[in-house]
């Protein structure tokens, strides 16, 4: 996945916030967190090309594994909860979800460890045939491509949408 992991956060955090109570400078902070959890599991890309020297593929890396992403949910639920601070119960949540997000659209044509660190079994729903140079062309001509589009056209529909519905807000005030 090259394109979808922004745009699907986005929606992803819209939909988590849709019905929350939450004011609105602090529901951009929430929204802004969920699109850095929708990349966050990538970040491991510097470790991969700085310190590893692409010795291990970087799915391979505690940031692609699912457990790494529930015990930031679960951590941010536990600490939020024991200090009553629902906005870093929001904000952990939203993180961790766009986190595992991240990874569901990696299992679509990549292949990711679900049951790491209990077992080392790769899960993938499709393989991409490697019949391209450059090898991202392998990944833009594969069928799958059509729904990172999907993704990207329906984030730049709902934002569209959420503008024009915070602008008909504000002028009502």
């Amino acid at each position: 996945m090259f394109l979808g992991h922004l745009p699907a956060g986005y929606l992803c955090s819209n939909f988590l916030l849709k019905h929350r109570e939450v004011p609105i400078e602090k529901r951009n902070m929430l929204l802004i967190l969920g699109l850095i959890g929708s990349i966050a599991p990538d970040l491991d890309m510097f470790y991969f090309y700085l310190v590893d020297h692409r010795q291990h593929w970087h799915h391979s890396y505690v940031t692609h594994w699912p457990s790494f992403w529930l015990g930031v949910i679960a951590s941010s639920f536990m600490v939020g909860s024991t200090i009553r601070n629902r906005l870093l119960v929001y904000g952990g949540t939203i993180f961790g979800i766009n986190g595992l997000l991240h990874l569901v659209l990696d299992t679509h044509i990549g292949r990711i460890r679900w049951l790491e660190p209990f077992s080392d079994r790769w899960v993938y729903l499709w393989n991409v045939p490697s019949l391209y140079h450059p090898k991202i062309l392998n990944f833009m001509f594969h069928w799958t491509f059509l729904f990172e589009i999907t993704l990207v056209v329906s984030a730049i529909y709902v934002f569209t949408k959420n503008r024009h519905l915070n602008q008909v807000r504000a002028q009502s005030k």
